[in-house]
């Protein structure tokens, strides 16, 4: 794992790259893929709203957690989700910064794969945890599908694999892509509280 940290004004980030093995990104990317049909709108997934009771999602999701109620250990997606808890990153991201000791102090987790097609995307919003681990992913070839944080003005470039790890009530949203039809962004958004 490539580890890199980032302060932006009042905003602590950390990007890693390499995240996933190329073994675990095949099995995550193939998972993520399969439950795409599972998917559905924003208004079942709980997304944000604006002060008109719009969604900011024009995106699709679904919750892997309760698929796999009784044997997590079978998605690729939640093994993933694991490594976050892990001691040795736990201990590295809350020296950066101690918002981040709220992993390994983590009594609740839940998982959300959303999918993005040409033209969708999930306009600035807050999380109601207390951090988020946000994964890109996608198949086809497309551009764009970048992960912002407005307020600061900070622009994370999507690269395949790539993890963003930040606290949860930072306003944050997702880029669309563009390309042919069949392209697809994903984002596993890892959601961590207590």
């Amino acid at each position: 794992m490539q580890v890199s940290y980032y302060r932006e004004q009042n905003l602590s980030y950390v990007v890693i790259d390499d995240y996933l093995t190329e073994e675990e990104h095949g099995e995550v990317l193939a998972e993520a893929k399969d439950l795409k049909r599972l998917a559905a709108s924003a208004e079942i997934t709980g997304a944000a709203e604006d002060n008109n009771n719009n969604h900011k999602k024009t995106g699709t999701g679904v919750f892997v957690d309760p698929l796999y109620t009784n044997n997590r250990m079978a998605s690729p997606v939640l093994c993933m989700g694991r490594k976050i808890f892990s001691s040795e990153l736990c201990e590295v991201l809350a020296v950066f910064d101690v918002v981040f000791s709220f992993i390994s102090k983590s009594k609740r987790d839940e998982t959300l794969i959303n999918y993005y097609t040409p033209g969708q995307e999930y306009k600035a919003h807050c999380d109601v945890w207390n951090i988020t681990a946000i994964t890109l992913l996608g198949w086809g070839d497309f551009t764009g599908g970048g992960f912002c944080f407005p307020d600061q003005d900070v622009k994370v470039k999507f690269k395949q694999g790539r993890t963003i790890v930040f606290p949860s009530c930072a306003k944050h949203c997702s880029e669309s892509v563009e390309g042919p039809e069949g392209v697809c962004r994903v984002s596993v958004a890892h959601f961590i509280g207590n």
